[in-house]
């Protein structure tokens, strides 16, 4: 199976979606990427991303996918108008409002709620961080051929997500502006 990675496409180095607020970038961060909170503070609160300063307004108004500083996947309103009910069972679609300069547009923070065993953590290499806890590195990542089919999955144990060739195909399809790239496990440039 081809994994891929979702991208906003943009060329340009300071383009990413920020949270403001210590606390509640950690609640954004514990619901959507570690799922360690129920996420009930979202029924009172609408969050609020800030592109940074390479991003242009008529740039926010042609993406469908955004890329945050925290990870959490942010797609726009017309792909969960198009798609969000074909990835019910996959994902949860919260509606954030994204400002960039004097432009605010509504986006959808993902939670993805599928999880599959797609990373071969035997395969994979690691970092170890200096009190001793082992991180999955970004240049080695190894996959397993998951047999059922999906559109959107995050690993059983890590962080990590990715897009099937089926989410692909419909992005493509119906003209959806981001960047699919296939997974493919890098070399680390300090590897013999």
């Amino acid at each position: 199976m081809t994994y891929y990675h979702v991208i906003s496409g943009l060329k340009k180095p300071e383009t990413l979606i920020e949270f403001e607020g210590q606390g509640r970038v950690a609640r954004l961060f514990n619901y959507f990427i570690s799922n360690s909170n129920d996420g009930k503070f979202l029924k009172y609160t609408t969050p609020v991303g800030i592109a940074q300063e390479d991003m242009r307004e008529s740039d926010l108004e042609k993406l469908d996918y955004l890329d945050a500083v925290i990870g959490i996947p942010i797609f726009s309103e017309r792909f969960v108008e198009t798609l969000g009910s074909l990835l019910a069972q996959e994902a949860e679609f919260h509606p954030a409002e994204i400002i960039c300069k004097r432009k605010t547009k509504t986006f959808y923070l993902t939670r993805i709620i599928r999880f599959e065993e797609w990373i071969d953590r035997d395969k994979s290499d690691y970092v170890t961080l200096d009190d001793g806890v082992k991180i999955l590195s970004s240049t080695n990542v190894v996959t397993k051929n998951v047999q059922s089919e999906f559109y959107l999955a995050r690993d059983t144990v890590h962080t990590n997500w990715v897009a099937s060739e089926k989410l692909k195909r419909l992005a493509e399809q119906y003209k959806m502006n981001m960047v699919f790239y296939e997974h493919k496990p890098m070399k680390s440039w300090c590897a013999e």
